[in-house]
């Protein structure tokens, strides 16, 4: 997204400069890349708990980077941990105690040098995937379009 200066200047007061950059606006190959060398992508959830079924586009981008999910913000319940449960392509954390131990066992991990542990089911993210849910939507028009036929 675009660079935001107040962002920018709590990670310097936090003392996080050589960690958090904001790269801004890039084209989506290069973010596609950036996502698939990552080792923790960040999904935040909807907040209002009367808005149910609302999904960031972003889920179904994580899914197919390779890369292990954190969902945090809204429900530890619904559609999104549905989706992550099934393709075990990620966790939800919701209070800041989850949030920091998934953060603290990825950051270790990080240390060592070793890739991030990701366990997705590729059968399972390939049902979400742009094509997969094309396909959905294809044999429910075809549904449609047999069920007028037989009328």
């Amino acid at each position: 997204g675009r660079h935001d200066s107040s962002l920018q200047q709590l990670v310097g007061e936090l003392g996080l400069n050589d960690i958090v950059v904001q790269n801004g606006l890039l084209p989506r190959s290069q973010i596609r890349r950036l996502q698939k060398e990552s080792h923790l992508l960040l999904l935040m959830q909807w907040e209002d708990s009367t808005e149910e079924g609302i999904f960031p586009l972003k889920l179904f981008e994580y899914l197919s980077s390779g890369r292990p999910v954190l969902a945090t913000g809204g429900s530890a319940r619904g559609e999104i941990a549905d989706i992550l449960n099934e393709t075990r392509a990620g966790v939800i954390a919701i209070t800041q105690e989850q949030v920091e131990e998934v953060l603290s066992t990825a950051y270790e991990v990080f240390l060592t040098g070793a890739p991030p542990a990701y366990h997705g089911d590729p059968v399972a993210i390939a049902r979400y995937s742009y094509s997969g849910c094309a396909s959905q939507l294809s044999d429910c028009f075809e549904g449609v379009i047999a069920g007028r036929n037989s009328n």
